[in-house]
């Protein structure tokens, strides 16, 4: 089987300051739990950590910040913020990978 990829567009509207706020802070919010979750079952079933995931929850809180600095309430009067917010999604085979990788390794 091929790859499959599919895009939606998840967000694509405009919005006031107040509001926007509130709909990307709880989509980061929600992210920053899931990645929080990931990292203590990492920890709580195999005793490990990951730079990654560190490292990918550390932007995340860095993005709330940089978001309210930009999104900054003296500026609400003055603008409307227009958000697009595509999401593509790639299903990779990989029984088609792991074959390709044994073969290339047989060939080397």
């Amino acid at each position: 089987m091929e790859n499959k990829t599919l895009s939606i567009q998840l967000i694509e509207n405009r919005y006031d300051r107040e509001d926007s706020l509130l709909l990307l802070n709880k989509i980061l919010d929600d992210k920053i739990e899931i990645v929080e979750e990931q990292i203590q079952t990492l920890h709580r079933k195999y005793g490990l950590t990951s730079n990654y995931l560190d490292n990918r929850l550390t932007y995340l809180k860095h993005s709330k910040l940089e978001l309210a600095d930009f999104l900054s309430e003296e500026l609400a009067d003055e603008y409307e913020v227009v958000i697009d917010c595509p999401v593509h999604i790639e299903l990779r085979n990989l029984v088609t990978r792991k074959a390709v990788r044994q073969e290339e390794n047989i060939m080397q």
